[in-house]
């Protein structure tokens, strides 16, 4: 399968035998607008709830052996909006260095 980077990072995966795969930004970037509420107040705390608004750049979902990675949010607002998602990825379980800084990811998710 061909995976088509929509984010505006370069992904790099890192496999189980260390081996790290590093794919390249496509130029188009997925996004999703994000509207947050503040619904509540507790013991001081403002609490907010999340409204998925507008999005661009929304792969289409055909053509075989085409994934494309996206953000966590950007799948779950599609989800919410009852579109399509089986061809879509998000990076997975984030990998850090002794700084913590991320170095990469262990698979991608769904």
């Amino acid at each position: 399968m061909e995976f088509i980077n929509m984010t505006p990072h370069v992904i790099n995966i890192i496999k189980d035998n260390g081996e790290v795969m590093e794919i390249l930004p496509s130029g188009e970037v997925a996004r999703i607008e994000v509207r947050r509420h503040q619904v509540d107040t507790i013991n001081g705390i403002d609490i907010f709830e999340t409204e998925y608004r507008d999005y661009n750049n929304y792969p289409p979902p055909y053509g075989h052996n085409k994934g494309y990675i996206v953000s966590r949010m950007f799948i779950e607002a599609m989800k919410e909006k009852a579109w399509c998602t089986d061809h879509l990825y998000a990076p997975g379980e984030l990998v850090r260095n002794e700084e913590g800084i991320v170095i990469g990811c262990k698979g991608l998710s769904k």
